[in-house]
């Protein structure tokens, strides 16, 4: 599962915080790993949503 925070920059962009937790089978401790989503182009709020979740979709497979 991965948890998705809007940020909103000085310069009026959008920059989205990208959490995902999972456990490591071995250790049994949970891990904790972050990312940063920027769109490079001017999109919608609804296209920025999808696209957002796609990159976290796709994150959280690595």
């Amino acid at each position: 599962m991965a948890t998705i925070r809007k940020r909103q920059l000085k310069n009026g962009e959008n920059a989205y915080t990208i959490q995902v937790k999972f456990k490591d089978k071995g250790s049994g401790k949970t891990i904790l790993e972050t990312t940063t989503w920027r769109s490079d182009t001017k999109l919608t709020a609804k296209q920025e949503e999808r696209a957002v979740q796609n990159f976290a979709d796709a994150f959280k497979t690595e």
